[in-house]
């Protein structure tokens, strides 16, 4: 459907058609669609739409960030090697830079909005995550520095654009979304991250916020307190030397919190499978209900009443 579809995209996210703009939704739907779905690699058509969708953005679908959230981190899931190295010549732009340009414009407005910044937010992740390459989320075989994945350039530009809105963030489910961005840059390289936040005179302020019982009880997922743990157990692994003296008497508070937070983990998964075996267990139960019943005649005509009573 690619030859049919591509050019009504292209139509649709030109940025001089207004006449476009009240079908962007659909085109975004039909985007995600066909950026989960379609082969992959990406066509050169699919990635002339990538760039239409970034200029749709930034000049006029501001609105629309949850909605091309899901193509942008489908190309980077689905066909990583074009993201960073391909571009767009006539913009001047590589993918990846327009990937961070629209990041960059939902979390330093002030009016984005507590959910549109979370979403963008959850696009830097996106690209840490995958651009860790087959390891993830095991801990790389090496000493913890950069160079174990394929987004080494992009740790330090995302750790200072989350640093200068974290402590801006007012909702405390904004700034779990900003320490979720830099738990995945120490999960991808903690030596790097850790060096990177003590460059910045941040690590003290972050890690303060970090350890805080109600920040690590907001991470209310099963994905949030994984992340979160590796996170924490990454920075055991880095050698002792190397770890920023301002949070190097503190590793015993860490050690404690990987412990809890892999606890907790464990309970919820525990809980989650609980519930699914018990509506497994009742849909069984109200399955084998219906088909048994008691086989007289007259109790079917009693069935067909209460059917036909409850209908109305």
């Amino acid at each position: 459907i690619e030859p049919q579809c591509v050019p009504l995209l292209l139509w649709v996210l030109n940025a001089d058609n207004q006449q476009g703009i009240e079908y962007i939704e659909n085109a975004l739907t039909l985007m995600a669609f066909m950026t989960q779905h379609g082969p992959s690699p990406f066509t050169p058509s699919m990635w002339q739409a990538y760039t239409s969708m970034y200029r749709a953005f930034m000049a006029f679908a501001f609105d629309y960030i949850e909605d091309v959230s899901i193509p942008f981190m489908n190309f980077v899931e689905r066909d990583l090697q074009t993201f960073l190295t391909g571009g767009d010549q006539a913009l001047g732009l590589s993918y990846a830079q327009m990937y961070y340009n629209v990041v960059q414009k939902v979390l330093t407005y002030e009016s984005a909005g507590k959910r549109n910044k979370i979403v963008a937010s959850q696009m830097l992740m996106s690209v840490l995550h995958w651009g860790r390459g087959s390891a993830w989320p095991n801990p790389p075989a090496a000493a913890g520095g950069a160079g174990a994945g394929r987004v080494d350039q992009f740790v330090a530009p995302y750790m200072q654009l989350v640093l200068g809105q974290l402590q801006q963030a007012k909702h405390i489910s904004l700034k779990v979304a900003y320490l979720e961005v830099l738990e995945s840059c120490i999960v991808y390289a903690p030596a790097a991250a850790l060096a990177l936040l003590e460059q910045a005179g941040a690590t003290q302020t972050v890690f303060t916020m970090w350890m805080q019982p109600g920040v690590l009880a907001k991470h209310e997922e099963i994905r949030s307190k994984r992340l979160c743990a590796l996170a924490l157990l990454n920075m055991l692994r880095v050698p002792a030397q190397t770890i920023p003296a301002s949070i190097r008497g503190g590793i015993p508070q860490i050690f404690a919190k990987s412990v809890e937070m892999l606890a907790n983990l464990e309970a919820q998964r525990d809980e989650a499978e609980e519930a699914d075996s018990f509506w497994e267990d009742t849909g069984a139960a109200g399955g084998a209900a219906a088909a048994g019943g008691d086989g007289g005649g007259d109790d079917d005509d009693d069935d067909d009443d209460d059917i036909q009573s409850i209908g109305g």
